[in-house]
């Protein structure tokens, strides 16, 4: 569970936070610690400026992190992966080669890579993580490989 503040123009005596609940649910924007009122279209969210006046809040798409668009203005949340954090989260995928078991042990593996480069932790820490989730993942899909086979013979 991780709450990642926000800096929002306008919003100065208030509380803006993105709220990640865990791997398998979505982020949530709060507004002095409860989630966004929905707003008028499907992915909008109502917030009430310091002035009074109310904007409209949005999720913009973006492949490497979270952008928050507040009444045309845009905000980072978090930090960007770089090129190489790319590249280590998705090479667990070079698992597939074993078939379906391989796919889904690589989903795992990808999951905790993911999560690990998305942590607050120091860069080495971050690597570490994936390595374990690596090895874990690999260790997983070779006993198991084993132990089906050897079942079926």
């Amino acid at each position: 569970m991780k709450q990642i503040p926000v800096q929002v123009d306008g919003f100065e005596n208030q509380t803006i936070e993105v709220h990640y609940p865990g791997m398998f649910s979505d982020r949530q924007l709060l507004v002095n610690g409860k989630p966004a009122p929905k707003g008028e279209k499907r992915g909008e969210m109502r917030l009430v400026r310091d002035d009074g006046r109310e904007v409209v809040a949005r999720w913009k798409r973006s492949f490497g992190g979270h952008i928050l668009d507040v009444d045309g203005q845009t905000y980072q949340i978090g930090q960007t992966f770089t090129w190489y954090e790319w590249v280590l989260i998705f090479i667990p995928f070079a698992l597939a080669i074993s078939g379906v078991m391989g796919w889904i042990f690589a989903g795992v593996a990808v999951g905790i890579g993911y999560a690990a480069f998305n942590s607050q932790r120091s860069q080495p820490q971050k690597i570490l993580l994936w390595a374990g989730g690596l090895l874990l993942a690999l260790a997983l899909n070779i006993v198991v490989g084993v132990g089906l086979a050897a079942a079926l013979s």
